[in-house]
């Protein structure tokens, strides 16, 4: 190995486990009208989110949102974003070669539902930056951040796990 990739190596481990930012609050608590706007996009007719009667009856006792609103709710809207460490890494991985990304997968966990009046913040930190694997589209790392979901009253609603590769485009011969 080479000065250079150890150098690179260790920056890049140097990021596992660091914060992507600060810890993000919802502008605006779970609400009523935006799981009912979600339920409508979605054509998601259950019950639980829509109908305060039958939502009573429920295991839940009452309306609770979607899981899948899960990032609606922490989302910047039109406010522009912070820059994060996110973007920061994917900058560095790109003057090293790695200009490609491809997203390749998301996992949601969820602990416990969300419910109208709940607050919710958002914490990611970088989970892993795997060395590097020779991948169809090139020389590659995968790029996996992880957020928690928290209400308030420290909750943990959620975990969210999104992993991106970051690949060094290989050139074509014809």
């Amino acid at each position: 190995m080479s000065e250079r990739d150890e150098s690179l190596d260790k920056r890049i481990a140097s990021y596992v486990g660091a914060p992507l930012g600060p810890v993000r609050r919802a502008r605006w608590a779970v609400n009523e009208s935006m799981i009912g706007h979600w339920a409508d996009a979605m054509e998601d007719r259950n019950p639980v989110y829509t109908d305060s009667d039958l939502a009573a009856q429920s295991v839940y006792g009452g309306i609770i949102a979607p899981p899948t609103m899960l990032q609606a709710w922490t989302m910047p809207g039109l406010q522009p974003r912070v820059q994060d460490l996110e973007v920061e890494i994917k900058a560095f991985l790109a003057e090293h070669g790695y200009r490609g990304v491809v997203a390749t997968n998301c996992e949601q966990e969820y602990f416990a539902p969300l419910r109208p009046g709940d607050h919710v913040t958002a914490e990611g930190l970088v989970e892993d930056i795997s060395a590097e694997k020779k991948t169809a589209l090139g020389p590659a790392r995968f790029l996996t951040t992880l957020y928690r979901y928290r209400t308030d009253d420290g909750t943990l609603a959620a975990t969210h796990r999104f992993r991106i590769l970051c690949y060094r485009p290989t050139a074509k011969t014809s």
